[in-house]
């Protein structure tokens, strides 16, 4: 089992806290002094001439008022003017494990936190990775007396006394023939072929010219003119009468 250090921080606003505590001391000290010596600064203050509850004896209620009226002024007194000299600065204080453990699992917030999709320790290269082969420290080595010498004279290690061996070139890949199965002349008939139906040309559309429209127009004129046939008259005319006889039938009625 690995055991977690973890730090926790406490954040402390300066103002509400100082003058809290100093209010705090304040009303102590007010229960601790004895009541002869509040007795004796009442009078000497001329206190007990102006409020006559004030004059001694004093008893507890005189104690518990002082308690509350000290430690709630200089407590609100004290407040007023930190406010007013730092604003609202906090202070930070850090308390518990010594070092923070680099396996332990973040706290996600709950609004961040999904159930499927757990907190997972931080990716770390050192632990994940291992340590580093490569010797990582700088060597301090001093500056050559003539800049424009080659690199070779100045650092033999920079550069290899044998050239290093050429990149063998990589060979083609090989293609691969494959035997042909039909003769050049054949053709391969696996379906057949539907014929073309070649589009039915569109329908003549009228001229659309003005003699046109005034030629059709002079034949429906010349149509409406025309008597109705006498079967549909004789329709008409009995349809009418039944209709007017209908009407007479309720009238009567």
């Amino acid at each position: 089992m690995v055991a977690t250090f973890r730090r926790q921080r406490l954040i402390l606003p300066i103002a509400p806290v100082v003058s809290g505590a100093v209010g705090l001391l304040t009303a102590l000290a007010f229960a601790l002094l004895p009541i002869a010596g509040i007795e004796q600064a009442a009078v000497a203050s001329g206190l007990a001439g102006v409020l006559p509850a004030a004059a001694p004896p004093l008893g507890i209620t005189a104690r518990m008022g002082l308690i509350l009226a000290g430690g709630a002024g200089v407590t609100a007194l004290l407040w007023a003017g930190l406010y007013l000299a730092v604003g609202t600065r906090a202070l930070a204080l850090t308390f518990g494990g010594d070092r923070a453990e680099p396996d332990a699992v973040p706290v996600l917030r709950r609004a961040d936190a999904h159930p499927d999709a757990p907190a997972r320790r931080p990716i770390s290269a050192a632990r994940d990775l291992g340590e580093p082969v490569i010797d990582l420290d700088p060597v301090e080595r001093d500056l050559p007396d003539d800049l424009d010498q080659p690199l070779a004279a100045f650092d033999p290690g920079a550069i290899l006394p044998v050239p290093a061996e050429p990149v063998r070139p990589v060979t083609a890949l090989a293609r691969i023939e494959r035997p042909q199965v039909f003769d050049p002349g054949d053709r391969l008939e696996t379906f057949a072929l539907a014929p073309i139906v070649a589009p039915e040309p569109p329908a003549r559309r009228p001229e659309a010219t003005i003699h046109a429209l005034l030629d059709r127009l002079e034949q429906r004129v010349a149509r409406r003119d025309q008597p109705l046939p006498v079967l549909c008259a004789a329709t008409t005319g009995n349809r009418v009468d039944e209709a007017l006889g209908a009407l007479r039938s309720l009238a009567a009625r």
